[in-house]
């Protein structure tokens, strides 16, 4: 019986083995070559129909914007002497930068802050940075500065303090609303445990006059609550400026 049962199974098999093999090839093909084009096509042409309606989009914004004039020249001007002030705003600012790295106080996120302003130099646009800048080597300023007659000078501003990847994130994202035109000069970002050690180093501009020296405002600004910031600098001494907190 067992022998009957083997040789059913063998008259089997040999009937069926001809048109398996095919069906599993057919499959085997479909799975590793047709379908992967079959859904790289479907894809491609979801992509295609979106980027055609994005162009639809752009197309009748532009078409509405068509009789809007550029803004004049001089509020062009208006607004780079809003954002780049005669008066010396780094005190204020230090303080503002302080504020904006540890709120919340939280030391297990950011601690260890110390944020210092430099000499206030002359800005020479297109051949190499301040001299506050540290060097020759270092790049330029921006260049479209160049595009604005008034004078410049720039303060550098450094901050150092530890604090986690996503309190870092926080305050870099908070810069994007300081009050004057500020440059994110550097950053330099050291492996530490618990919390990373971080270097920004800021350039905070500000216009010149016409005597060659920023103009001072008339009396002392009102200094908002904060970590206090001790002054020891002058108009024409280095500044030093710091704020150390724990």
């Amino acid at each position: 019986m067992k022998l009957l049962a083997s040789d059913n199974v063998r008259t089997t098999l040999h009937w069926l083995l001809p048109i398996l093999v095919p069906i599993a090839i057919l499959v085997v093909g479909f799975l590793w070559f047709i379908q992967p084009v079959m859904t790289s096509a479907q894809r491609s042409r979801t992509d295609s129909g979106s980027l055609q309606e994005r162009v639809t989009q752009l197309e009748n914004v532009v078409r509405k914007g068509g009789g809007v004039r550029p803004p004049a020249a001089d509020e062009e001007l208006r607004t780079f002497e809003r954002l780049v002030p005669l008066e010396n705003r780094v005190p204020d600012l230090v303080e503002l930068v302080a504020r904006l790295a540890l709120d919340p106080p939280n030391p297990d996120e950011a601690r260890g802050l110390v944020v210092e302003a430099g000499p206030r130099t002359p800005v020479v646009v297109g051949s190499g940075s301040p001299q506050a800048a540290g060097g020759a080597n270092e790049p330029g300023v921006d260049p479209r500065l160049a595009l604005f007659p008034p004078a410049l000078e720039a303060t550098p501003i450094t901050v150092t303090f530890d604090a986690t990847y996503d309190r870092l994130g926080i305050f870099l994202w908070r810069l994007r609303d300081l009050p004057t035109f500020t440059e994110v000069r550097s950053l330099e970002i050291t492996r530490g445990l618990p919390l990373i050690k971080v270097k920004l180093v800021l350039f905070a501009f500000q216009r010149v006059t016409a005597a060659g020296r920023p103009e001072q405002p008339a009396s002392a600004p009102v200094q908002p609550a904060g970590p206090k910031v001790a002054r020891t600098s002058t108009s024409d001494a280095p500044a030093s400026r710091a704020v150390g907190l724990p």
